[in-house]
């Protein structure tokens, strides 16, 4: 009975000692996320290099820097803006406000319709 409990005491240990390396990796914003697609009732070409737009997230100084080298401007002109987190899934910057969400390590974000985008309710894909 002694063996059997030192038995049982030691699977115990050895079971808690291991690690789920299976659980899923937290995306965060830190990072270059590159445009891959934008869902919406626009025309874009099929061949439209939507990758041409990025946001440059750095979390240690709250900065976005948008580079917007194709034919439209999804979030403004290129440069390096402030950003605030709103709440878990609110984010403003260059003066608007977007909620965003990550899914399949895509980072996708959204916004109130406004008069200077192309369409009025677009989603924005972005990969890594």
């Amino acid at each position: 009975m002694k063996n059997y409990n030192l038995l049982i005491l030691t699977m115990l240990v050895i079971l808690s000692s291991c690690s789920d390396d299976s659980s899923p990796t937290e995306l965060s914003l830190n990072n270059t996320w590159k445009l891959n697609k934008v869902e919406c009732f626009c025309g874009f070409s099929d061949d439209y290099d939507f990758a041409k737009t990025q946001l440059d997230f750095d979390e240690n100084s709250n900065k976005v820097t948008v580079i917007e080298n194709g034919s439209y401007n999804f979030f403004g002109e290129s440069e390096t803006h402030t950003y605030s987190l709103i709440d878990q899934d609110s984010i403003t910057f260059n003066g608007r406000t977007y909620n965003y969400y990550f899914e399949d390590n895509n980072l996708k974000i959204y916004s109130d319709p406004y008069p200077e985008t192309i369409d009025d309710e677009a989603l924005y894909i972005f990969k890594r």
